[in-house]
């Protein structure tokens, strides 16, 4: 009699431990799904902003710039709006290459450079960002004052290229390059000294390929 009430009392701990082992697995199947759909809204949340973000960063370029100048180019296939009160005009360049200068009007004596402009060159037989780096301006690689991050440009892979001094000149450099087709598209922000970049940030926002 006692062997059997203690068989049927290890039957009973067996019993109590699959019904808790069970329990807890409802349990924990209960909490996760409740859980999930909080995590789920949040992480849609942070995209959301993020999105939003980008948003009202494009909604803000675009108000600024209404009102400019565009500039077309048919030959290269491309656009870019610049500030009214500058001018927009073909500048000699190397072999292989040609420059847009857009800067503050050139009036009576002053200096044909003035202390700020931009730019925009085009490349010939670039392929790659790898090519740029070496080409422009005369080859960055080892110089130790210039800044090169890979970004996302006008739906292509791009440079970012920000330079304290480059060599025969003395002025900080901010440049965007982008290669297609087998050229570069160099847009650059030239001054004598690093200051408020907005402009630039904006005009970067209006350049787009045409073809």
């Amino acid at each position: 009699m006692n062997k059997q009430r203690g068989i049927a009392s290890i039957i009973y701990i067996i019993i109590i431990i699959a019904l808790l082992a069970v329990g807890g697995i409802f349990a924990y199947q209960y909490f996760a799904i409740k859980n999930k759909p909080a995590v789920q809204t949040q992480q849609n949340q942070i995209t959301n902003q993020s999105a939003s973000s980008s948003s009202s960063s494009s909604s803000q370029s675009q108000q600024a710039t209404a009102g400019w100048k565009t500039y077309t180019n048919s030959q290269y296939g491309f656009s870019i709006k610049y500030n009214l009160s500058l001018d927009a005009g073909t500048s000699p360049s190397n072999p292989g290459e040609w420059t847009l200068l857009i800067q503050t009007p050139i009036v009576g004596n002053l200096p044909t450079v003035p202390g700020s402009w931009y730019s925009i060159t085009i490349k010939d037989g670039i392929s790659s960002l790898n090519a740029l780096k070496q080409a422009y301006p005369g080859g960055i690689e080892g110089d130790n004052k210039v800044t090169v991050t890979p970004i996302t440009f006008a739906g292509y892979q791009a440079l970012d290229m920000r330079f304290i001094a480059i060599p025969a000149y003395d002025h900080y450099v901010h440049a965007v390059g982008v290669v297609k087709d087998n050229k570069a598209y160099i847009i650059s922000y030239w001054n004598d000294k690093e200051t408020s970049q907005d402009e630039f940030n904006q005009m970067l926002f209006t350049f787009k390929f045409t073809k």
